[in-house]
């Protein structure tokens, strides 16, 4: 069986499907599976099993129905047996169509668009925990291997693997997110990295992308002890090879925490305007180490892009600086290596 997965962006649901595609593959050898993304997402595929393919394209060179044409017909050629769609958005239903015209089985991921709805509507919001993006791929993958049992898929999370020993606590900041519903106060975020800068024998590494990041990540190293900005040095890949050192994660709800989920990193996170019931947790990550207040307003938004009602997210400047430093030293004793 030779199968397509297609997953274009953001950054964290390409890292969600990583430990799916993984299970998969381990459970099924014989099957192959070529994931098809962006081609900056390759190092996320790095540790796969060998029957695991990561196919990156250029999206810029396929623009248009036409560009996504040439692209059906680039892969109608590579002969797969079923196409699963992991992302469902126009470009990629113009693609599996395209590829379903060829002969080619098709199946798509139920996002739960309705429930997600139920959950952030301003009135009357059902805040139950929805299936996770993790079982949402699950389910769709499956389709393809009907003689799958997702409820007994082998957990094969990346884990960290130093490289030397240290004695210090390494503690990873990542601030930022797409959406300021996301996004921590940063003058509380600065009290967090004063109180944990100051702990003895321990380093803070901040990760951050984009020219306003990097030159506020900046601003930071110079201002707490012991601390450093590893934002717009170093490529995806290195990255992931500092952030797989790290005692803790402390991220938004966004690709950090994604990342050190698969890097077997345990992750603090902080939630505002979304929600972990949204099905979004990193892989393996234990709510008790998520930083959250229960408001009748939130979640008001699956992804943090809408204006908040209030036009000041208190969901989020309502977590004191010393809860999510509690977290964390939490986080600590239970990891202690």
């Amino acid at each position: 069986m030779n199968i397509l997965l297609i997953r274009f962006s953001a950054m964290g649901d390409v890292c969600m499907t990583v430990p799916v595609v993984t299970a998969f593959a381990l459970q099924h050898p014989e099957a192959r599976f070529t994931v098809l993304s962006r081609s900056n997402f390759r190092p996320l595929y790095r540790q796969t099993p060998d029957n695991v393919i990561f196919r990156g394209v250029n999206l810029a060179d396929y623009k248009g129905f036409w560009g996504l044409r040439r692209l059906a017909r680039e892969l109608a050629g590579e002969h797969y047996d079923y196409v699963v769609d992991l992302h469902d958005v126009l470009r990629t239903k113009i693609l599996r169509t395209l590829l379903k015209f060829k002969g080619i089985s098709v199946s798509v991921i139920n996002k739960g668009r309705l429930d997600k709805w139920r959950l952030t509507r301003s009135f009357n919001k059902q805040k139950k925990q929805l299936p996770t993006s993790f079982q949402r791929y699950a389910a769709a993958i499956a389709k393809a291997l009907p003689n799958t049992d997702i409820n007994t898929l082998q957990h094969n999370a990346q884990t960290p693997q130093h490289t030397d020993i240290h004695t210090i606590t390494r503690i990873g900041i990542a601030p930022f997110a797409k959406h300021e519903g996301k996004i921590y106060p940063l003058q509380n975020m600065m009290e967090v990295i004063k109180t944990l800068s100051e702990r003895p024998d321990t380093q803070i590494m901040l990760f951050g992308g984009g020219k306003t990041e990097v030159e506020a990540l900046r601003q930071w190293e110079k201002i707490f002890p012991n601390t450093t900005s590893c934002a717009g040095k170093h490529t995806l890949e290195q990255e992931m090879d500092m952030i797989k050192q790290l005692d803790v994660m402390i991220s938004m709800d966004s690709a950090n925490m994604h990342i050190a989920s698969l890097l077997g990193v345990p992750v603090v996170s902080i939630w505002g305007a979304t929600h972990r019931y949204a099905g979004f947790l990193g892989w393996q990550q234990k709510e008790e180490y998520c930083a959250e207040i229960d408001m009748p307003c939130r979640p008001c938004s699956v992804f943090g892009n809408k204006k908040c009602k209030y036009n000041d997210y208190r969901c989020m400047k309502l977590i004191k600086p010393e809860k999510v430093v509690e977290i964390v030293e939490k986080c600590l004793r239970d990891n202690a290596k």
